[in-house]
C-alpha cells in the first residue's frame, strides 16, 4: 500500500434543524430542502479510492419531533455508506435513540481504519444549550486514547472547544473544554478536532492539534459578531481525507448559490 493511499473519506454533516413538516420555514428557510441539497452534493463528492463515512455531528432536529428524525435518517441513508450519529443540543436524546440510533452501527462511537483511529464523543447536556462532557465520557475518552496510542486519532463532537470570536455564541461553548484539551495536551498522535454547533467554518490551533468548526445544513452565522445576526453563505458540509502516511487533508463544501437558501436575514434569533 502506498503511502499516499487514501484510507477513508469522512464527510461530516450538521447542524440540519428540521421540522416535522417538510414544507414549513424556519428562519426564511426550509431545512428538509437544505438536506435534500446537500445530500445531493455530497453524493458527487464520494471517494472512488477509499472507504467512505458519513458522520452526522447534532442538532438533526429543530422541533424534537418523530418525523424530523425519521426523515433525517432517509435522506441520509441514500448514500448507502457507514453512518455514525451523535446528538446536539437542539435534540431530543431519546427520541434521537430510539429513531436514529437504534440501529447499534449508528450509535458507534469509535472505529478504527488501518492506521486512524475515529472517536465520537457526546457533549448533549440536557436543558442546556451549552455542552458537557460528563466524567463517563472523558473516561471514554481516555481510554480509547490509551487502546490507540499507535493511530492517528481525529475527534468529532457537536459543540466548540475554543471560542470563536462571537460572544453570544462563545457562551454555549463546551463549558469543560479545559478538561478535554489537558486530556488532548498528552496525546501527540491527536491530528484534529472537529465540531459543528457554530453554523460557520473556523480553524484555531491549540499546540499540536487544529480545531476546527463546519458550516451547518440549515442557516449560517455571521462570524465575528458580538450579537446573534445570520449570514448569507451558502449551507455546507466539511470533508476531511486520512492518509496513510498520517497526513490528513480537510475542505469545506459549499451549495452553489441560491436565494432559497439564504435565511430571513433580519431575524432576531430562535431557541
Amino acid at each position: 500500500m502506498n503511502e499516499n493511499t487514501l484510507i477513508v473519506r469522512i464527510l461530516q454533516i450538521t447542524d440540519f434543524h428540521l421540522l416535522g413538516d417538510i414544507h414549513k420555514k424556519f428562519l426564511g428557510i426550509n431545512p428538509y430542502n437544505n438536506l435534500i441539497a446537500i445530500m445531493n452534493n455530497a453524493t458527487q463528492h464520494l471517494s472512488t479510492n477509499g472507504t467512505n463515512l458519513l458522520l452526522l455531528t447534532g442538532d438533526i432536529s429543530q422541533d424534537f419531533s418523530p418525523a424530523s428524525y425519521e426523515r433525517a435518517l432517509s435522506i441520509t441513508n441514500q448514500l448507502k455508506i457507514p453512518t455514525k450519529i451523535i446528538a446536539g443540543n437542539h435534540d431530543d436524546k431519546n427520541i434521537l435513540t430510539q429513531i436514529m440510533l437504534k440501529d447499534k452501527e449508528h450509535a458507534q462511537k469509535s472505529i478504527n481504519y488501518d492506521n486512524w483511529s475515529i472517536i465520537l464523543l457526546n457533549t448533549h447536556w440536557p436543558n442546556h444549550v451549552a455542552g458537557l462532557l460528563d466524567p463517563q465520557e472523558l473516561d471514554f475518552l481516555q481510554q480509547e486514547l490509551n487502546n490507540n496510542h499507535d493511530k492517528n486519532i481525529v475527534i468529532f463532537l457537536h459543540h466548540h472547544v475554543l471560542p470563536v470570536g462571537a460572544p453570544w455564541v462563545d457562551k454555549h461553548i463546551l463549558i469543560n473544554a479545559e478538561q478535554l484539551l489537558d486530556i488532548l495536551a498528552q496525546h501527540k498522535n491527536i491530528e484534529a478536532v472537529f465540531s459543528g454547533h457554530v453554523h460557520q467554518e473556523s480553524i484555531i490551533k491549540y499546540q499540536h492539534i487544529n480545531l476546527y468548526t463546519t458550516p451547518a445544513v440549515a442557516w449560517q452565522f455571521t462570524p465575528k459578531l458580538p450579537t446573534f445576526k445570520l449570514d448569507a453563505q451558502m449551507p455546507g458540509y466539511r470533508i476531511i481525507d486520512l492518509y496513510k502516511d498520517g497526513k490528513y487533508v480537510t475542505k469545506v463544501i459549499r451549495l452553489s448559490h441560491n436565494k432559497a437558501f439564504i435565511p430571513d436575514l433580519n431575524s432576531k434569533g430562535y431557541t
